[in-house]
């Protein structure tokens, strides 16, 4: 706070944890250049809405120049509650999504994040990565792979993974000894009672599938239920036939992303899995519907984590497909992968913030509210405040002028128990209408019996009713509402 430089510096601030952070920027940098990125699902307007901060969350995003969404998705859902609470409409502009937010232009970017190329490939390089998947292939030879890695959490759906794993077994008698699921399981964030019932229907249904279906040195379902270093996870992401991610809500959640990048392999890798030729490489997913990534891996196999039976299916899928078609699926995911890693991401997110900050300084800028309602409008360098003065030397020098004025807010105030114009407003109209030089008109959504009613009193007063359905030309008092035509 003490070091930044609004007029050089750009601020990007992270997740949900930080979603109040960019009214307290703003209030004390009004022209800072800041994104924010969410990286969590932003759920329905039906949900969000019953959160009793709902506003001050969504006016403190809204302080933001860009704000960035893994999918449509998050970003439709938070579009529809900036509509339906806070009134506030999009627009495409030249292929961006564009909000106006007090004068200000908030651009939304949908952007999925990927991985650290690099690092993946240092890790793949490692002599232990080559170890460990000698080791493993030695393990399990003769059998194929299937790898989940997800974290101890109700979420990760990774009991329904196991059930799946029991029907597969069960409907397709001819892949028991054949076929091991290996379930690699990090350790829970948190320790809440829905997290030790989560683990212990793992444990539970994890042993009944061993118990049912396994035999003298084979189980079907391997847990790996303790922390296991980077090199490891990735040994086994190398020799996987296919990995799955049946989560039931989750944000991006790159696993299938590195399983891709792992399946491509390294010198090492090829020599210790005996792969002589790039051709050769294949790899097969099964992603839940409700992940991040799911939109991005089009040769991916989509399930809903709910249908077991359909889980079971698509582990079917995979594992008798042809070998020609796990390599174009490979091809394909790992093209995309390798093209849209962690860098193209910041670089792109950035060239965005750049563009939706470049009118900065080119604005005037007040600050105005309190605490999270904070807020900043922006008006063009043009803009000059309207001084009584000013209007009446104009209408003064006019020789024709047309009035035109709303009922609720304008004659009335909003907050009026009452909704009859007053004695004084119908003297005040009456003044205006008996000058030839105004045209004089009301304009409301209010129905035309009302205002007929209301304004009888008002001579050469034109009433457009209804937003403009009923309108009444013929000035004077006895002029009824006629029905408004359009002559072609």
């Amino acid at each position: 706070m003490e070091v930044i430089n609004p007029e050089e510096d750009y601020v990007w601030v992270h997740d949900y944890h930080l979603m109040i952070l960019p009214t307290f920027l703003r209030k004390r940098f009004n022209r800072v250049k800041l994104g924010f990125f969410l990286h969590s699902p932003f759920p329905s307007s039906e949900i969000y809405r019953t959160l009793p901060v709902r506003d001050e969350i969504l006016k403190s995003m809204l302080n933001s120049d860009l704000i960035g969404f893994h999918t449509f998705d998050y970003a439709r859902h938070f579009l529809s509650c900036c509509s339906r609470m806070l009134g506030l409409d999009y627009e495409s502009k030249r292929g961006h999504i564009g909000l106006e937010y007090f004068g200000r232009t908030v651009y939304i970017k949908i952007l999925p994040v990927g991985v650290h190329m690099g690092r993946l490939k240092s890790v793949l390089n490692l002599p232990s990565t080559h170890m460990k998947v000698k080791e493993i292939q030695e393990q399990f030879k003769g059998k194929k792979i299937i790898v989940g890695v997800d974290d101890m959490d109700i979420f990760k759906g990774i009991s329904l993974k196991l059930l799946a794993m029991e029907q597969l077994l069960q409907q397709h008698t001819e892949l028991q000894g054949q076929l091991v699921l290996v379930q690699i399981v990090k350790p829970a964030r948190s320790t809440g009672k829905d997290v030790q019932e989560a683990k212990r229907e793992t444990y539970t249904t994890a042993k009944r599938i061993n118990e049912t279906y396994g035999s003298p040195g084979y189980d079907p379902v391997i847990l790996i239920d303790h922390q296991i270093p980077l090199y490891e996870t990735i040994a086994y992401y190398c020799v996987a036939e296919c990995c799955i991610v049946n989560a039931v809500r989750d944000g991006m959640n790159l696993v299938p992303y590195k399983y891709v990048v792992c399946r491509q392999g390294s010198p090492l890798v090829d020599e210790a899995t005996n792969i002589s030729s790039p051709s050769c490489r294949t790899s097969m997913l099964v992603v839940s519907e409700f992940i991040g990534c799911s939109p991005s891996l089009s040769g991916a196999i989509r399930v809903n984590p709910w249908d077991v039976d359909a889980v079971a299916d698509a582990l079917n899928v995979v594992i008798t497909i042809p070998d020609a078609e796990k390599q174009l699926r490979h091809e394909k995911h790992y093209r995309y992968v390798s093209t849209h890693d962690v860098a193209y991401w910041a670089r792109s997110f950035m060239q965005d913030l750049e563009r939706a900050c470049k009118d900065h300084f080119s604005k005037r800028c007040w600050g105005i509210g309190f605490g999270l309602g904070f807020r900043v409008v922006s008006l063009s360098p043009n803009f000059r405040k309207l001084s009584i003065d000013h209007i009446v030397s104009i209408y003064k020098r006019t020789n024709r002028r047309a009035i035109f004025l709303d009922y609720d807010g304008t004659i009335v105030p909003q907050t009026s128990m009452s909704k009859t114009p007053s004695r004084e407003v119908i003297s005040i109209l009456n003044n205006l209408c008996r000058d030839p030089k105004n045209i004089v008109f009301i304009v409301s959504g209010r129905g035309k019996d009302s205002l007929g009613e209301w304004f009888t009193p008002c001579e050469k007063l034109g009433v457009a009713a209804e937003h403009g359905y009923f309108i009444r030309y013929v000035f004077g008092s006895s002029s009824p509402l006629i029905l408004f035509s359009i002559m072609i």
